[in-house]
């Protein structure tokens, strides 16, 4: 029985997930290690990578550029002919289809094809193909990694898909120009693409989905400008990417698994209607200051900005109901917390390691999962509006007892009976209660133009009420 010629890759991209998915317990153990700063992420890949032996290297060779009209597909190598390993920048014009593509694969790997231009190509299908640029069997040989010439790369102006692993590995891909006709990137098409930095890489609006492993590890990828047409952003799609800035349009519905995990986000707006699965979405983003959350969003998942270290403020608004484990968990920098009312259920550890001096919590609260305040030594008081004692035992374990407890009138007796609450020995009730406010946030935006931005940013149309915007240089609540 013949063997799939994809064979090797899927064997290596079903390990890259099962990878993935050990991540978020060696970033923690990685974490612990390092107090917080995650050296492993600045490391470069251990495994050694170069050019292949076969490839005629020598600086005898005299490189030039070609341009090539096919009149008939697979046709490519025989139009190159000894040429395939003397260029170095090679123009295709006319049909391409998936021989000549391998072609183009030699040219770069056996030869010194660093820049491709296929922009009046007419690839069959108008897809690129399935690892396209990638060959398991001849780029991975014991501990080494052989790498690709390729460079810079100028895509077809129809084309409509990148098929998966197109790019895998293509570890000198440094410039790429996409299409505005395309609809599809592929899972993984870019993954290991460390030296891609195309500035800012601008994905058109026909794009929905970004894939799973879609720019995985690209640790030079630094601005992507996501279509408005967006709907998800799959599992790790830019784990470990150098993204400082990206745009989550309001089309967005649902954020996955380890999407952003250690990018180098400065700001961070989270629209209302997404829906947030799955671990660790934000996590070990330690350049990340101003978060701001949407009202709409419903359940902050496990490890949500895990390690967040720059964060000083955070808001968590009124639609959210549950937070989950660990969810802001080594948050060292984290003074202020405003946690508004119809939250329901903190997770185990969910604010451990923070520095907050006064907590309010909200009378909606009914449950706090184990050590969720953890490690918070500076705490000056602590406001619970709950009439009845959240559930807990241990979510301020390591605390003050003496730390004063301020709770509604005629409810002391209940807290200090109950489990966890009765180990304060300040409890004192009041009726007057902080109330939440929103984050001071510096947004650059234009002062005195009339027009509604958020805080971003982004210049709104049609605001939305509850929502934080800045018009002429203000801040102000959009009424009903």
């Amino acid at each position: 029985m013949e063997r799939s010629k994809n064979a090797p890759y899927i064997k290596n991209r079903t390990m890259n997930k099962i990878i993935t998915l050990l991540c978020c317990m060696f970033v923690a153990l990685q974490l612990m290690a390092s107090d917080g700063i995650a050296d492993f992420l600045k490391e470069e890949q251990r495994m050694e990578v170069r050019r292949h032996p076969r490839a005629s290297r020598g600086d005898s060779v005299e490189l030039k550029t070609m341009h090539i009209t096919l009149s008939e597909a697979g046709t490519l190598e025989a139009a190159l002919g000894d040429d395939i390993e003397r260029v170095d920048s090679l123009y295709i014009n006319g049909p391409v289809n998936d021989d000549d593509i391998k072609t183009m694969w030699k040219s770069t790997f056996y030869g010194y094809v660093s820049y491709l231009n296929l922009q009046d190509a007419d690839i069959e299908g108008k897809r690129l193909p399935d690892i396209a640029f990638y060959d398991s069997k001849e780029q991975h040989i014991g501990i080494y990694t052989y790498i690709i010439e390729l460079k810079e790369i100028v895509l077809p102006d129809d084309l409509e898909e990148i098929g998966e692993g197109a790019f895998y590995w293509a570890a000198g891909l440094e410039q790429i120009t996409i299409p505005s006709s395309l609809t599809r990137i592929k899972e993984s098409a870019f993954a290991f693409c460390g030296k891609l930095k195309t500035d800012p890489l601008i994905l058109p609006i026909g794009i929905k989905t970004i894939e799973p492993y879609c720019f995985y590890g690209c640790h030079s990828l630094k601005n992507v400008i996501l279509p408005e047409s967006l709907e998800s952003i799959k599992v790790s799609s830019f784990y470990q990417c150098a993204l400082t800035e990206i745009n989550l349009p309001e089309s967005l519905k649902s954020i996955e698994l380890m999407a952003f995990t250690g990018s180098r986000l400065k700001k961070l707006f989270v629209p209302g209607n997404c829906n947030l699965t799955g671990m660790g979405i934000f996590s070990s983003c330690f350049e990340l200051t101003d978060v701001y959350i949407s009202d709409g969003i419903t359940n902050i998942p496990e490890r949500f900005l895990y390690q967040g270290i720059s964060i000083s403020e955070l808001r968590i608004p009124c639609s959210v109901t549950t937070i989950g484990r660990d969810a802001f968990k080594g948050l060292y920098a984290l003074e202020n917390l405003y946690l508004e009312e119809g939250l329901s259920e903190i997770g185990d550890e969910a604010f451990m390691n923070s520095s907050l001096k006064q907590l309010v919590l909200p009378s909606t609260l009914c449950s706090m999962g184990n050590n969720s305040f953890y490690g918070n030594s500076k705490f000056e008081r602590i406001y619970c509006k709950a009439v009845i004692p959240p559930v807990q035992s241990t979510a301020f374990e390591d605390s003050q007892k003496d730390v004063p407890l301020y709770v509604p009138v005629g409810t002391a007796d209940a807290y200090r009976n109950a489990t966890g609450w009765s180990m304060f020995t300040n409890i004192i009730e009041t009726d007057s209660f902080p109330t939440s406010g929103a984050i001071d946030i510096t947004v650059d935006v234009p002062q005195a133009d009339g027009a509604k931005y958020d805080i971003t940013g982004r210049r709104i149309e049609n605001p939305a009420k509850g929502q934080i915007y800045i018009q002429n240089g203000k801040k102000y609540i959009q009424p009903d």
